[in-house]
């Protein structure tokens, strides 16, 4: 069923926001005569919309009228004050303040222009030689202030939800970072100060215990094999499972399983100072070695990023309003 008040409203509505947006725009630009006009034009065709939709058969809640009417009557106070028209002014600025009042709970943006209107009151009284009725509304004014910076100071109950669940996940990322850096730093560092002299190490045989190939899934490329293998020395047996200091590449990975099985036979370069190091592959390149540190350096940055973002989010939730409020 067809409403016509509710048609009538939301065309009032229409008007309404259209002549707001004028209005604001020549506020801006200083044109308080025409500022004035369309300002006047939005407060009316506002209060045609809201009768309307009161009449209305059909609940339509698409805006509060006491917060409209607040947010127009504030700028036409601050229109018609810029024109002189200082009574037209007190009044606008008072029905914009008794609007929103009306209105309840506000949120940042109408409590600035409340504070707009509270201010912009206050000053015109003194203008007006009346500083006795303006001390109210200054006192509000210097309230809301207040009031707005424990808003922005004290978390909610939620932020602090957020906080205790976040930190923890964000500390445990942390600490498995630099525990990844832990890990591989010790390959880096083994990798640099043996590897280029590997190439000059004694040639021992060794027996392959493990070879087994992992296959890429969609090309069928081997990619790396799990190897093991051990040797002897001085009547002792040793095992290791590096293949090369620069790791596999496909080109190796493929080469090796594909010529190799447990059982064979391969030659190792094998440590004269540290018998429990080999490598069958002793060719050493500075760029691929480089991998290691690269990852640490990662790691540790990873790491560093995640305790900084868990000491700023504890800090800002649950020291940092206490601070702010002194205590």
């Amino acid at each position: 069923m067809f409403d016509f008040n509710a048609n009538d409203a939301a065309s009032h509505w229409r008007k309404a926001m259209s002549a707001f947006q004028s209005g604001v725009k020549h506020l801006r630009a200083k044109q308080y005569e025409q500022a004035r006009d369309a300002l006047e034009t939005a407060v009316d065709e506002q209060q045609l919309a809201a009768t309307q939709y009161e009449k209305s058969a059909i609940p339509m809640p698409i805006f509060n009228k006491h917060l409209t009417y607040g947010l127009m009557a504030s700028k036409l106070g601050i229109a018609y004050r810029e024109c002189g028209q200082w009574e037209k002014s007190e009044a606008a600025l008072r029905g914009a303040i008794e609007s929103y009042d009306k209105a309840g709970k506000l949120d940042a943006t109408d409590q600035e222009t409340l504070k707009e209107s509270l201010s912009g009151l206050a000053l015109l009284l003194h203008s007006r030689d009346r500083a006795e009725e303006a001390i109210p509304y200054e006192n509000r004014c210097a309230e809301l202030t207040q009031l707005q910076q424990k808003q922005i100071t004290k978390p909610g109950f939620q932020s602090k939800i957020k906080v205790l669940i976040l930190v923890p996940f964000f500390f445990f990322l942390a600490t498995m970072s630099l525990g990844s850096c832990i890990h591989e730093w010790q390959p880096a560092v083994t990798t640099w100060s043996q590897g280029p002299a590997s190439a000059n190490w004694p040639v021992v045989s060794a027996r392959i215990v493990t070879c087994d190939p992992y296959t890429n899934s969609s090309s069928g490329q081997i990619y790396q094999v799990d190897l093991d293998y051990e040797y002897m020395i001085d009547g002792k047996k040793y095992t290791s499972s590096r293949y090369g200091w620069n790791g596999w590449n496909d080109q190796a990975s493929d080469s090796f399983a594909k010529g190799h099985k447990p059982g064979d036979v391969v030659q190792v370069r094998v440590s004269p100072a540290h018998p429990d190091m080999a490598v069958v592959d002793p060719t050493f390149q500075q760029a691929q070695a480089s991998g290691g540190y690269l990852k640490c350096v990662i790691l540790v940055s990873l790491a560093l990023l995640f305790y900084a973002f868990c000491a700023w989010a504890v800090y800002g939730t649950f020291i940092a309003p206490k601070h702010a409020k002194g205590v």
